[in-house]
């Protein structure tokens, strides 16, 4: 029952103020643990009317997201919508039908791939969830297109999604937002919001929806517009995925790097 679980959600809360851990409580971590003590999986629906629950019986003190610990910094809990989790759906969906696209004018493909990124933003330039790397033309005239790729899950406000989108734009020959599409994205626009606002920066859209999505779920709502001169495309293609990926690339562009 909620209820039950929305107890030991609570006692699992309490236990981390009396610990003083770190005081955001993830939701997959809260999740985990909570299956462990009942012996089973947690489905996401019953732990996000668990949630709910506990929020509701909360409301008259003050909300979940609002509590303080004893060291004065807030307890949040967060709806258990896991973006990375969404990661491999994207990837396989991009790594096959994605990555020829002949809207784009990519019909000559010698060699692509793509990779979810690692590097952390150090060096100050904005880090993709994603990065492809499409090599087209023939022996005698080649050429490298990057293109990013940031996934967001339902309900990611459109605003944001597309500023983060947006800021690695000026880096790649395309820029996407990959956005699932829910409850939650519904009430604040659905895809026509997230449509427009990439209209406006030049993004291009592709939309899916379920918690695990086929391949033929998701769906190009709107086509990217070409960055005819990114900046220091190669460099930060570089420093965001694997030596050996970085490689591949810029032998089949036949540059050598």
């Amino acid at each position: 029952m909620p209820e039950d679980l929305a107890q030991q959600l609570r006692s699992l809360i309490e236990k981390q103020i009396e610990n003083q851990d770190p005081p955001r409580l993830e939701a997959t971590a809260a999740r985990a643990e909570l299956s462990r003590a009942e012996g089973r999986l947690i489905p996401a629906v019953e732990f996000e009317n668990a949630i709910e629950t506990l929020k509701a019986e909360k409301s008259k003190e003050q909300a979940l997201s609002d509590r303080r610990t004893k060291t004065g910094r807030w307890l949040s809990i967060y709806t258990p919508k896991d973006e990375k989790g969404l990661y491999p759906f994207v990837k396989d969906y991009l790594s096959q039908k994605w990555l020829v696209r002949e809207e784009h004018g990519l019909t000559e493909v010698k060699a692509a791939d793509i990779a979810e990124t690692w590097n952390s933003g150090r060096d100050g330039r904005p880090v993709p969830d994603m990065l492809a790397w499409i090599v087209t033309g023939n022996e005698m005239s080649r050429r490298v297109d990057f293109v990013s790729f940031e996934v967001k899950p339902d309900g990611a406000l459109p605003i944001e999604a597309t500023t983060q989108a947006n800021s690695q734009r000026n880096f790649v020959s395309f820029a996407y937002l990959v956005q699932q599409i829910g409850p939650d994205s519904s009430k604040i626009g659905g895809e026509a919001e997230y449509k427009t606002r990439c209209r406006e920066y030049g993004l291009g859209l592709i939309v899916f929806n379920g918690e695990l999505p086929e391949v033929d779920d998701f769906r190009v709502a709107l086509l990217a517009e070409r960055n005819l001169a990114p900046q220091e495309a190669s460099a930060f293609f570089r420093a965001r995925v694997s030596v050996d990926m970085a490689e591949r690339a810029f032998l089949a562009v036949g540059d050598g790097g």
